[in-house]
């Protein structure tokens, strides 16, 4: 909510004042052509500084959950936070995205915004999904597994060889239940195993991108 209305505010400020030079001293069948071509840059600047999250250089916050609101505000609710060593990973119910990675300083927590990208890769388990959520500017892994339970069905458990602990975050209906066993993976490489139900889960096959 703030993160967009400051960039409001923004370009307010320079849209006014040119409006009120434009109507004082142009020409009136210039006015229009002058506000129309006025108000497509006042677009394209609003979205090119919604890019730029220039808070970042003067502003820590207090946690990643403050970051996350502040640029976020009303867009869904946090379910969970994992702590890696560089960002921290919030997992947001009630969005397309439910993943928001948010950068780490010394002095805080930074914005989270498309200035600080992450990719998501997916590996398909039928009813069961392997999220892979890496930092592309911060040597940050987090594992993300989500499935579902429908009634009368067995409860299933992850691990992996890296003795991680799991954050457990459920969504129940009256059918079915939705799991997500997530963790940060320290030095996350190719001897990194995970298991659901005991079981080796492949990393490798069945895998996509879903978001570069």
């Amino acid at each position: 909510m703030y993160y967009n209305l400051v960039r409001l505010l923004i370009c307010s400020v320079i849209f006014v004042p040119i409006v009120i030079l434009i109507k004082k001293k142009t020409e009136i069948f210039k006015k229009k052509i002058y506000i129309l071509l006025l108000v497509l840059f006042f677009y394209i600047l609003f979205i090119a500084i919604s890019y730029i999250p220039f808070e970042n250089s003067f502003i820590n916050f207090s946690s990643p959950e403050a970051a996350y609101f502040y640029a976020n505000h009303g867009t869904g609710k946090i379910a969970g936070v994992i702590e890696g060593d560089n960002s921290s990973l919030i997992i947001v119910s009630g969005t397309s995205n439910p993943f928001k990675l948010i950068p780490k300083s010394e002095n805080g927590w930074k914005i989270g915004s498309q200035s600080f990208p992450h990719s998501i890769d997916i590996v398909s388990l039928g009813k069961k999904r392997v999220f892979i959520i890496s930092g592309k500017t911060v040597e940050d892994t987090y594992i993300v597994v989500e499935g579902t339970v429908y009634q009368g069905e067995d409860f299933f458990s992850v691990s992996d060889n890296y003795e991680s602990q799991f954050f457990v975050i459920s969504n129940k209906t009256s059918w079915y239940e939705v799991f997500r066993f997530a963790t940060y993976v320290e030095n996350f490489d190719d001897s990194y195993s995970l298991y659901i139900d005991e079981e080796y889960v492949s990393l490798t096959e069945n895998r996509f991108q879903f978001l570069k």
